[in-house]
């Protein structure tokens, strides 16, 4: 909905390749929270009408970044663990939202590939337009971290002058339609942090001294 702005059922099972039925159970959750409303009534077929759904506008907030700044800044334990719990959420929807858009771009490019043709001008041009985003993973080292992170700070200033500018100028906010993934994953703390945890072998001799 972000990227398209107000989508039907039908639109979504497409876009999505799921059922309707599942669909419509996730969209009545997401009424009933108040994250989307109908948008509008349109007849698709005959006498049948098919409701439209979109995002409210106070949803974007959503999408800024966590402020980890307060929480290393709490003391209250209450407080500490509800601000850890909305960071968790955030992580695991924003590692989400990049894996299901990174899965969606592997199931293209083996779809092009199976179709590749020397003589598919159009195709090719396809491909580049779709499949060739100016995607990039860095590595580097713990001195650049917090220059990096100055300086995305910065970009994300700049990109919220550019949205609101946009905003003001049109009547709406702009559509999201391009992801751009950067990540600043300490991965070596990541690796130590794995082998520290339990094998599965001594996850399964906990779970039966644990049942004992």
């Amino acid at each position: 909905m972000s990227i398209y702005g107000e989508l039907n059922l039908t639109d979504l099972s497409k876009l999505l390749e799921k059922s309707k039925p599942a669909l419509h159970r996730h969209i009545q959750n997401l009424l009933k929270v108040g994250l989307i409303c109908e948008s509008k009534e349109e007849k698709v077929r005959g006498s049948i009408k098919a409701k439209f759904y979109k995002l409210i506008p106070s949803v974007r907030q959503l999408f800024q970044p966590f402020d980890t700044t307060a929480l290393l800044n709490v003391d209250d334990p209450e407080q500490r663990i509800n601000l850890f719990q909305k960071l968790i959420l955030f992580e695991r929807a924003k590692y989400f939202i990049s894996k299901a858009s990174l899965d969606l771009l592997a199931k293209n490019i083996n779809q092009f590939e199976k179709q590749l043709s020397s003589s598919n001008l159009d195709f090719d041009k396809e491909f580049i337009l779709t499949c060739c985003s100016p995607f990039n993973m860095f590595i580097f080292s713990d001195d650049s971290l917090k220059l990096l992170q100055d300086l995305f700070k910065e970009f994300e200033r700049k990109k919220k002058i550019l949205e609101e500018e946009y905003e003001a100028k049109h009547g709406e906010p702009s559509m999201k339609q391009n992801l751009m993934v950067f990540t600043m994953t300490p991965i070596q703390r990541l690796l130590e942090f794995k082998r520290k945890l339990p094998s599965p072998r001594e996850e399964r001799m906990r779970a039966l001294l644990g049942r004992e």
